[in-house]
């Protein structure tokens, strides 16, 4: 996140419930500088509704790492289990629109809960002048790779350089 050892950071772990179920444990980093005024009211409510609605500031891209952990005995207590379950582990880091990384975040989904849709589209095309990232996997054939986000509803396009 580009910080020094004298910055402060802003540490959430959140569960979050559907139907008093746990099904994700959110681990969360956020730079003071760059989002101020976190306090128990915004943690009671919406970290992105601060940052968009308070602050005016702009998120404009997530890059995503996804894998497969096995849960903390933590985790087991949070999802209130015993038993060993594949947690899908999506590793984070948020920019806004300026380039400033505002977020490093790892939120554990229970495998058995979650899925984590991803759509491709394909453009054939001899001139491609995309306004998202791209790959030009052979002439005239370009890849755009999108993530969709069902926590959050919107498409994160992923900068993925050829």
């Amino acid at each position: 996140m580009r910080l020094t050892e004298d910055d402060l950071v802003y540490y959430t772990c959140r569960t979050r419930l559907v139907d008093d179920v746990p099904y994700v444990v959110e681990y969360t980093y956020m730079p003071v500088e760059v989002i101020p005024g976190i306090n128990q009211r915004v943690l009671k409510g919406s970290i992105y509704s601060h940052i968009l609605d308070t602050l005016q500031l702009k998120p404009q891209s997530a890059h995503r790492t996804i894998r497969a952990v096995l849960p903390t005995e933590q985790e087991k207590k949070y999802f209130q289990t015993e038993e060993p379950m594949a947690l899908l582990e999506i590793e984070q880091i948020a920019y806004l629109d300026d380039g400033r990384i505002f977020e490093y975040s790892k939120s554990h989904q229970r495998g058995d809960k979650y899925s984590f849709p991803c759509v491709s589209v394909w453009q054939y095309s001899d001139e491609i002048k995309p306004s998202t990232p791209e790959i030009t996997i052979l002439p005239g054939v370009t890849a755009f790779f999108f993530f969709i986000s069902l926590a959050a509803a919107v498409s994160f396009p992923v900068a993925v350089s050829g």
